[in-house]
């Protein structure tokens, strides 16, 4: 029996990144970007989420 395990989210931290840079990245980025970003203290936290999540996230 062969069992496939699910594809894991996908998630990058960067540190000592100003507030005025985050805001770039979001701009640069667009609004129709499939990854989410985060940010808390100078840590960046950028997450591309499971399309199973996406498409509940887009019929609420």
């Amino acid at each position: 029996m062969v069992t496939i395990a699910p594809l894991a989210e996908t998630r990058t931290l960067l540190k000592n990144i100003s507030w005025q840079t985050f805001k770039a990245m979001l701009v640069d980025m667009g609004n129709e970007r499939n990854t989410r970003l985060a940010y808390d203290n100078k840590i960046v936290e950028i997450m591309t989420p499971l399309m199973p999540h996406e498409n509940s996230n887009r019929l609420i």
